[in-house]
């Protein structure tokens, strides 16, 4: 049985699995950070989807929000959707609850609180009480309390074997200043997420929200830091391009490093006899080198198409997507142009258009792994759709450069993009999309990333463009395949 935030992200960065409940060591669950940042949000997050998906029930002990503003956050994130009840009562002694709801909020911002005995016991008579299903038990903020500000770590120890005791899981919520608990429950507790504000280089106009993992016993997680964004189901869709836009709450986005694993592009010397993705142009789909009749790239490989604006980069690009299957989508990723600019190209049709994912990946504020989170995303609702992504542009790489939250990252973020691509297999296509006085510093970088590189060079006449294949299968070749001609209506090479 395993925890999770109700989205594969959180998954991924516990092996695709969630915190994992341990009935025998107990599990206990330490959010930390500063105010602000979102440790209530996946307080609640964690417990709700726990109930929704394992049957659990939940006692949440707030000791310094206000309960109604705590089941306003449920009902705003849609966190127990409509038919999900949230009980709260204020804290008395000997206090009972609704045994048949299974989301109670406790007010327990009570001085009559000293030492942790009422609530150790609290929590052992109702669990006992309620001994049909398993409990999770969050304290939000306990360190609010005057008299439990300071705690031992024997009090902590305590607290969390009778907790273990009730079997129920513990989620302590707590601010980085407090005192309370502090390093010691670091040390007690199996699993710590820490949320805290990430600064680029020390640059503060782009700071970022991350958490990481600094405990996770008996567990392998990817440490991070992750960044992670707080929305509402209704502007995920204007930030997150559709990410589980179902229920809000907390996204995260994994490290670069969680997404590759690596950060090489390892050639496969065994492609010949694969399928392959052509272009629908004999001339240039039989220069790959193709078995029998399977003209093309291997699916997973990539090609970077290189050329000044007004080749017919685009035109080139959109002609390798409609090779695609009715069975299939394709995606268009950019950097620099909107979806609107798409639909000018005259021959593009509505059946490409309707298989077409398009990712505006220039919104302000998207740092790599958000761009990353984004791409896999699509990619995975295709894929249970029924109809995956076989095929995919990225437009305009030379942007990358000059994007401020891709500064000094952009080689790693395309080196992750095609390890990605290549795992899924992908056939893709890298569109340079050239800048005024810019250096083609990526550009030239990128060529040892892909299988296959084409140069289009325009002459005088500017229907016609000089094609040229300058790298296949890895190896440099340099061989002149045509003229690329646009007539309005199709492209074609003579």
């Amino acid at each position: 049985m395993e925890i999770t935030a109700g989205r594969t992200d959180f998954k991924r960065l516990f092996d695709g699995r969630g915190i994992i409940i341990d009935p025998e060591e107990g599990t206990s669950i330490l959010i930390q950070g500063e105010a602000g940042l979102g440790k209530t949000t996946l307080a609640l997050q964690l417990s709700t989807q726990l109930i929704l998906n394992s049957n659990f029930k939940c006692i949440y002990y707030t000791f310094d929000q206000r309960p109604k503003n705590l089941k306003l956050m449920i009902e705003s994130f849609n966190f127990l959707g409509e038919n999900e009840t949230v009980m709260v009562y204020d804290w008395h002694k000997n206090i009972s609850i609704e045994t048949s709801t299974r989301y109670n909020i406790i007010n327990a911002n009570n001085d009559n609180f000293s030492d942790l005995s009422l609530l150790m016991d609290d929590i052992k008579r109702i669990t006992n009480i309620n001994n049909q299903s398993p409990f999770i038990v969050v304290l939000d903020s306990i360190g609010a309390i005057k008299g439990l500000n300071k705690l031992e770590r024997k009090e902590v120890t305590r607290l969390i074997d009778a907790v273990k005791d009730s079997n129920a899981v513990l989620i302590l919520v707590r601010e980085k200043n407090e005192v309370t608990m502090g390093e010691l429950s670091e040390h007690i507790t199996t699993v710590v997420l820490d949320l805290h504000i990430q600064r680029n280089n020390g640059d503060s106009s782009f700071p970022r929200t991350v958490m990481e993992i600094k405990k996770s016993r008996n567990q392998s997680a990817n440490r991070g830091p992750h960044e992670y964004l707080i929305s509402t189901p209704s502007d995920a869709d204007m930030y997150l391009n559709g990410i589980d836009p179902e229920i809000g709450g907390i996204t995260f986005f994994p490290s670069i490093r969680t997404v590759s694993g690596s950060n090489f592009i390892i050639p496969n010397s065994n492609d010949t006899g694969q399928e392959r993705a052509n272009f629908g142009l004999p001339k240039l789909d039989e220069m790959f080198s193709g078995y029998k009749q399977n003209k093309g790239i291997p699916y997973g490989q990539s090609i970077l198409l290189n050329g000044k604006p007004g080749n017919h980069k685009t035109e080139l690009g959109l002609q390798f997507l409609d090779q695609s299957t009715e069975n299939e989508s394709c995606l268009f990723i950019s950097f620099k142009v909107e979806k609107d600019a798409l639909n000018r190209i005259k021959f593009i049709d509505n059946d490409l258009l309707n298989r077409l994912i398009f990712i505006n990946a220039k919104i302000p504020f998207q740092t790599p792994a958000i761009v990353l989170a984004r791409i896999r995303n699509a990619v995975e609702r295709a894929n249970k759709k029924g109809k995956p992504i076989k095929r995919a542009i990225v437009f305009g790489i030379g942007m990358l450069d000059y994007l401020a939250m891709f500064q000094k990252k952009p080689l790693t973020f395309l080196q992750v993009l095609l390890y990605y691509f290549r795992k899924e297999q992908i056939a893709n296509i890298l569109i340079d999309w050239p800048q005024p006085h810019n250096t083609q510093r990526l550009t030239l970088h990128a060529r040892d990333l892909v299988s296959t590189e084409i140069f289009l060079e325009t002459e005088n006449d500017e229907n016609f463009t000089n094609m040229k294949l300058l790298r296949i299968d890895y190896h440099f070749v340099n061989l002149i395949v045509g003229k690329l001609i646009n007539n309005g209506n199709k492209i074609y090479v003579k």
